[in-house]
Formats: structure tokens, sequence, C-alpha cells
């Protein structure tokens, strides 16, 4: 995987949306979707069977959600529940003066992202095997990162309370979400108040295939107050502010 025909075919997907980047990235991010679709017959890690539905469906929309907002000036950014890198690797691969902190708790997934980084050259990447409910309590990650990304990972409300303790004031969170934003955002208003954040902004685009995609940010406001997140699994068995049955994230992989 990652030939010229792969390549020219992941360099026209990006043509459609408007996006050019330069060759040396183009070939890095195609190097890194044929190691990911290598590993995934081994570890579960995306849901693409092919090069095309991984490129179409994932890869463009990491690129397309990442190029919506500025990264002037910002240092260090958080990817919860990265999987199998979409869209952190994605962002360490494009913007290569940002530190770029992977956050999964599965192990065989994170071992194939410190190895695929490791044989990318991406010196910008650190992995941390664990879960953001802890890690979002030790010092050296609380409200300390420009940026939060998660992809795919879970409804809003329960996403507010596994990335907010990471950003520092000012700092903002990027979620790719799919047609039931709005719904997801009545349910996290709660949310939002109690952890100190404001919608900044909610971008749409659609891919190849028509779907509608939103990519949606929060600005951190003011601190979250210390004992969120809650302890590992409360967050998603309980939302703030959601007595309703939670429902299955909308298709965003």
């Amino acid at each position: 995987m990652g030939g010229r025909a792969e390549l020219e075919y992941l360099r026209r997907a990006l043509a459609r949306q408007g996006i050019e980047i330069p060759p040396a990235r183009l070939q890095c991010l195609a190097g890194y979707a044929g190691k990911l679709l290598e590993a995934n017959r081994r570890v579960n890690l995306t849901g693409a069977a092919n090069w095309e539905e991984l490129v179409d469906r994932q890869l463009v929309d990491c690129v397309v959600g990442l190029g919506l907002i500025s990264w002037d000036g910002v240092e260090l950014a958080v990817d919860v529940g990265s999987g199998g890198g979409l869209p952190g690797l994605v962002l360490a691969v494009l913007h290569p003066a940002v530190r770029v902190r992977l956050v999964e708790s599965r192990v065989r997934r994170a071992r194939f992202l410190q190895r695929c980084a490791a044989e990318l050259g991406l010196a910008n990447v650190e992995v941390a095997v664990g879960r953001a409910e802890e890690l979002a309590h030790r010092g050296e990650w609380r409200e300390a990162a420009d940026r939060v990304t998660a992809r795919g990972l879970a409804p809003l409300a329960v996403l507010l309370e596994l990335s907010l303790p990471f950003l520092a004031p000012g700092g903002r969170l990027l979620a790719w979400k799919g047609p039931a934003v709005v719904r997801e955002l009545e349910e996290a208003a709660v949310a939002l108040r109690v952890l100190g954040g404001r919608v900044a902004g909610r971008y749409g685009y659609r891919l190849a295939d028509g779907r509608e995609r939103w990519l949606l940010v929060v600005e951190k406001n003011s601190a979250t107050p210390p004992r969120y997140p809650r302890r590992p699994g409360v967050p998603e068995k309980k939302p703030l502010g959601w007595s309703r049955r939670l429902e299955e994230v909308d298709g965003a992989c």
C-alpha cells in the first residue's frame, strides 16, 4: 500500500475538497494509510476495508476538519481515544511543529500508534496508554493543551467530560460529528456549562459519498472543576445533564 496509484488517488480525493498539501507530507500521509490498512488485518483499527474507503471516508474527513481552523501558535494537542490514529497521526503529519499526545487505552492499538509514529519519523508524537479519565487528573496533562481532537469517540455530553479537562483556558476542542450534531448539542448544554466550555463554531461539509459531516469547535472559557472527569466508566454511564439512555454515536467512522 502507499504506491504511486494510491498516492495519486489520495491527492485527487483531497483536491476535490480544494485541498493541496506539500508532496513530502502527502507521501507521509499515504505511508501512514498503508500501515493502517496492513495492521488492520491483525488488529481492529479502522472500519475501512480498502484504500478507497479509507481515503474517502476517513483520511479526507480528518484533513478537511483539521483545515477548518488555524493552528498558528498551537504547541500541544491531545487526541483523545486515538484508535488507529484518526485524526491524531494525521495532525502530526500535517503540522510537524505541534506536539501531539495520543491517548489510547487499548494496548495493541497504542503499540501500533507508537510503531507507526517511529517508522514515519514523527518525532512530534507521544503515545500514552491509559484512560482519559485518569490521565486528565495528572499534573503534566491537566489543562495543558492548546487543542484537543476527538473523532467517533462518544456523544458530545460524554466527550466534553473526557476532553475539556486537558484543555488550558482559551484552548479549543475539535469534535467530528455527523447529522445528529444539533441533538447532541442540546443534550450537552449542562456539560458545557459545568465543565467550562462554549461552542465557538460549527462547520459543515460533505464527503465524496455525500455523507454530511460537521466539525464542532468548543472553546474552554473557564477552568474545569477538579472533580472532573469522574472515575473511568462513569461519564459514559451517567452523562452530565443527560438522564436518557445513551444512543450509539452517529456514524463518524
